[in-house]
């Protein structure tokens, strides 16, 4: 199954990924900072929760490095790389959680314990996670080419779990959402024909 994914890789994303070189990631860092924070600002007003929400997850990178090394991340021939990876990863899988539940000890022993609800950030922060350890895959592939070069199919692969899992989780939260509203609607009619049916009985 993993083959005929990657093999769908090669021969519809090449093109695009051969662009994506390491020098793309590292100019790209600020804009991402920059669009999370807005992505976070467009969801709820709140500047200085956004700009702090962007700020911890960058100064939460060694915090990733140290996962991205125990997944087998280079130490020490490539740290730099490692460091360029785990900046990326720590923005786009942690900085919209810690805009949404802030750094209570709570919620993150929940995310870590997977009893959160299933919202945009939390299942952006599984998605991004679960997307670079499958990132890995290409890299260890013989088949010479250069967008395999580590780390960039562990970054390309953060940024697609995330956006996938992020946008289902939206669209899973404004359904939930529509169906609780739809359920409060009827049960407020409900009531409504219930009183009239009682004003009725009570004037015959």
């Amino acid at each position: 199954m993993l083959f005929y994914f990657f093999l769908a890789l090669t021969l519809i994303v090449e093109p695009w990924l051969e662009k994506f070189t390491l020098e793309t990631l590292l100019r790209g860092l600020p804009v991402v900072c920059s669009f999370a924070t807005l992505t976070c600002l467009v969801k709820r007003f709140d500047l200085y929760s956004a700009v702090l929400s962007t700020v911890l997850s960058v100064l939460l990178t060694p915090a990733m490095l140290a996962g991205l090394v125990l997944f087998g991340g280079s130490l020490v021939e490539r740290l730099h790389l490692s460091i360029l990876a785990a900046a990326h990863i720590s923005v786009i899988g942690l900085q919209p959680f810690i805009f949404t539940y802030g750094l209570d000890s709570e919620a993150w022993s929940r995310a870590l314990s997977f009893s959160l609800p299933f919202d945009d950030a939390y299942l952006g922060f599984l998605g991004a996670f679960v997307g670079a350890w499958l990132g890995a895959v290409p890299i260890v592939l013989d088949w010479d080419r250069t967008w395999q070069e580590y780390p960039i199919t562990i970054v390309v692969g953060a940024y697609l779990g995330s956006s996938i899992c992020g946008f289902y989780g939206a669209v899973r939260e404004k359904t939930d959402a529509e169906i609780k509203l739809a359920a409060k609607l009827s049960a407020k009619a409900e009531k409504s024909s219930k009183v009239q049916r009682q004003a009725k009985k009570k004037l015959d």
